[in-house]
């Protein structure tokens, strides 16, 4: 168009100025619209480069919208290595957030565990301490000893879930084993053929 303006003739001089001027307007325009558009593409890479994705994130989508058509191969493989580059960082982003996911779902499997284990041992505490102050009477000495020490250990993994009543029980079982082997021992001793000290 512009060579079928400059071309054109029976016009008169104004004319001819006037047509020069508004095709000397439009190369500057084209030129500008040239270098603003390899400016932008200039700029994507270089972000793609320096891993910047957001950025690289909008120069793509301006790039799309300002020069989607009648690419250079040059412009094409910029764009390409662009849409790659965001597509791989969604990729890694989506991989972390799985991998935060499956963290967060061990943690709380853990802690729903660790819950459970701490209610299995409240309950079992309960039934020891039923049982030593049902059966305590007839039940061996070497019983009772092995269901505190159970108890203690049990008390220990309940922890905070130990209502003061129960801590206070198991405390005065222990304080009874206590006792029972200090009494215990002095009668070893007098006993003949003892160990003598």
């Amino acid at each position: 168009m512009s060579h079928a303006l400059a071309t054109l003739d029976g016009v008169g001089q104004e004319t001819r100025t006037q047509i020069n001027t508004v095709l000397q307007d439009s190369k500057l325009w084209l030129q500008e619209q040239t270098a603003a558009r390899q400016e932008v593409f200039t700029q994507l890479s270089k972000a793609v480069v320096e891993g910047k994705a957001q950025e690289a994130r909008g120069l793509l989508t301006r790039v799309n919208a300002i020069a989607a058509h009648d690419r250079t191969d040059t412009e094409t493989q910029t764009a390409g290595a662009a849409a790659d580059f965001l597509a791989g960082m969604l990729g890694q982003q989506e991989e972390a957030a799985q991998k935060l996911h499956a963290a967060a779902e061990a943690k709380e499997e853990a802690r729903r565990k660790a819950a459970r284990q701490k209610t299995e041992a409240l309950q079992q505490v309960r039934t020891t301490l039923r049982t030593l102050r049902r059966h305590s009477r007839t039940m061996l000495g070497t019983e009772q000893r092995r269901r505190v020490a159970m108890l203690t250990d049990l008390a220990a993994e309940a922890g905070d879930q130990l209502s003061r009543s129960e801590v206070n029980q198991i405390e005065a079982w222990k304080a009874r084993m206590q006792r029972e082997r200090k009494t215990a021992a002095p009668e070893k001793r007098a006993q003949p053929g003892g160990r003598r000290r």
